[in-house]
């Protein structure tokens, strides 16, 4: 009777616990839209495995406030390679040689206003389509240029990928650390 009771026992702390982890598919402690918005438009720096097509490069990725700097520093050809964005400005440097554009002109289809039009959209908290997968915030969004998917730590908002499809653009980040 015992082993009976223990058993029965057993079965409700397993019912119980259960339950308390809630279906994968759970969407009650997930980030909401206007919280998404604040976390992405923070501050921060990481680095940044860019793929497009059939090319590959590592930049450090910084974040402020009133700019982007993508410092490349894999492949080698483009190692030492800085691309800051300040407003209306976009200044290239490398190795020792800068100079200054204006942003419309040259990034109307480049990776980096990619990057900064989903960020910005993500930003704005709307006419997004967010869900859990895999254990992360997926934020699915369109902008002018192309539709996005960025993935988040769904505890951190850490920046995990930002792909674009129909460009075969990703990027995926790592040491990813907000800048407060």
């Amino acid at each position: 009777m015992r082993k009976l009771w223990a058993i029965c026992l057993l079965m409700a702390c397993i019912v119980a616990f259960a339950g308390c982890m809630g279906p994968s598919g759970d969407t009650s402690s997930q980030m909401s839209g206007e919280e998404i918005g604040r976390t992405v438009k923070q501050n921060f720096n990481t680095t940044a495995q860019i793929t497009m097509k059939d090319i590959s490069c590592t930049a450090q990725l910084e974040k402020g406030t009133g700019y982007l700097t993508f410092s490349f520093t894999q492949p080698e050809s483009l190692k030492d390679m800085r691309l800051t964005l300040k407003g209306e400005e976009l200044e290239v440097s490398y190795k020792g040689l800068s100079a200054s554009f204006d942003s419309q002109t040259l990034l109307n289809s480049s990776i980096m206003q990619s990057f900064l039009s989903a960020i910005d959209q993500a930003g704005t908290g709307s006419d997004l389509d967010i869900k859990m997968e895999d254990g992360y915030l997926v934020v699915l969004g369109t902008t002018p240029e192309s539709q996005f998917e960025l993935r988040l730590n769904n505890e951190t908002g850490n920046f995990i990928k930002l792909s674009f499809p129909q460009d075969e653009m990703e990027f995926v980040f790592d040491n990813f650390t907000f800048a407060y």
